[in-house]
């Protein structure tokens, strides 16, 4: 529990210190989506699939923290710096680092025993955390897109 709170505490902290690039709103929901994301790709590779899992393998209390900080401040940290104007080369250098800085913090989750492998393992993370990153990267254009637009209403 000590290992979750304390990096909760440092993912708020590094949200309220880094320099903002996103809105509000656009932090919120684009947190939103990826708490949900994370949510539907646990219970169905975690659950259903039983391929990995978080501390235990009932429901915990600590995985809340991880869905309520962790995830959004991975999310907002990701997308706060992401290079939206570069080139696709500037982009697939920076999901390539992103995909390294976090596929370092899973292995320690691993190393540590907040996370555990069942029949997963690093190399489909590596994997997957492109597509991911790309997906996060393709809610905050949705949502820029939609701000810009003029409210419709649903009859």
């Amino acid at each position: 529990m000590l290992k979750i709170v304390t990096v909760a505490i440092i993912s708020i902290i590094c949200i309220f210190l880094i320099p903002k690039r996103l809105s509000v709103m656009e932090m919120y929901t684009t947190s939103l989506f990826a708490s949900l994301f994370g949510v539907v790709t646990d219970l169905f590779l975690g659950v259903k699939l039983n391929l990995y899992g978080y501390l235990n393998k009932r429901v915990d209390w600590e995985y809340f923290l991880i869905l309520l900080f962790v995830y959004p401040a991975a999310n907002i940290l990701y997308l706060n710096f992401y290079p939206h104007s570069g080139g696709v080369l500037k982009k697939a250098l920076y999901i390539i680092l992103s995909t390294c800085i976090v596929g370092l913090m899973e292995y320690i989750s691993i190393q540590t025993n907040v996370f555990n492998y069942r029949g997963w393992n690093i190399w489909y993370s590596l994997i997957a955390y492109p597509i991911i990153f790309i997906i996060l990267a393709l809610n905050l254009k949705v949502i820029r897109k939609m701000s810009k637009r003029p409210e419709t209403r649903l009859h």
